[in-house]
């Protein structure tokens, strides 16, 4: 005789236990994601992303040349094509010299100084996880032009990905629906924004073999930047990943 395991991990609980007390969020939002295509199952491992990849540009109001600031995007790398994710607030683009610009962070620091300017045509600029479009206008800039580029806070939730360039790489919790939320289709996420969501941040013992990780991930993997793998990342947030056998949906033969 053997004894087989059929567990059906749509009714097995994810909690094994609380460590000490699970706490859990109870009104969040996921934000939409217009080119989804699968469902957001239940127990798949979250993520924040810490800003918008669109950035609103405003040109100063005494500048002198006309030139554009346009197409400004996080692209979340540096010149080196290592990640970088920029903080949120005003970034300032200004002109030093008629081709010659600077970047200052939200800090008022400056983080680069002596970009130089195609004369008569664009530059693409792409710094500290941002890029934007510098055109020359018929006017030439002068010393003091400048570009306002803002960097929206997003603190909404997403699944995990370790390739995010927008702040989703750093695992943050789980989505665990108690009742009949369930999974999340395609079409609900490519409609806009899901709100008032369940997600279990900290203070559990929870099933491994349930927690479901986008994009091929594991627990094995390593989380960006940390020096950490996902498991010992979650496990600093108190949430401890263990194996489970599901001995309620055992099957003798």
């Amino acid at each position: 005789m053997s004894v087989q395991n059929s567990a059906d991990v749509n009714t097995r609980p994810l909690i094994l236990s609380e460590y000490p007390i699970a706490l859990r969020k109870d009104n969040e939002t996921i934000i939409q994601d217009a080119s989804r295509t699968a469902v957001l199952k239940s127990r798949t491992l979250m993520a924040k992303q810490a800003v918008d990849s669109a950035i609103v540009v405003a040109a100063g109001g005494s500048n002198t040349g006309n030139g554009t600031v346009t197409l400004a995007t996080v692209v979340g790398l540096n010149t080196l094509g290592e990640k970088i994710i920029p903080k949120a607030g005003a970034w300032v683009f200004t002109l030093t010299a008629a081709l010659v610009g600077k970047i200052t962070d939200p800090d008022g620091v400056d983080v680069i100084t002596g970009i130089a300017l195609n004369d008569g045509t664009t530059t693409v600029v792409k710094y500290a996880g941002l890029q934007f479009t510098v055109t020359d206008g018929a006017t030439a800039f002068v010393a003091g032009d400048l570009f306002t580029l803002t960097v929206a806070a997003n603190g909404k939730w997403t699944p995990y990905d370790a390739s995010s360039i927008l702040g989703a790489d750093k695992p943050m919790g789980i989505y665990d629906p108690e009742g009949a939320i369930g999974d999340i289709t395609a079409a609900a996420l490519v409609a806009g924004d899901i709100e008032d969501i369940p997600i279990l941040i900290s203070g559990a013992r929870f099933d491994s073999s349930l927690l479901v990780i986008e994009n091929s991930g594991s627990l094995s993997d390593m989380v960006s930047d940390t020096g950490l793998t996902v498991e010992e990342y979650l496990r600093n947030k108190s949430l401890i990943a263990e194996g489970a056998i599901a001995g309620s949906s055992a099957e003798n033969s």
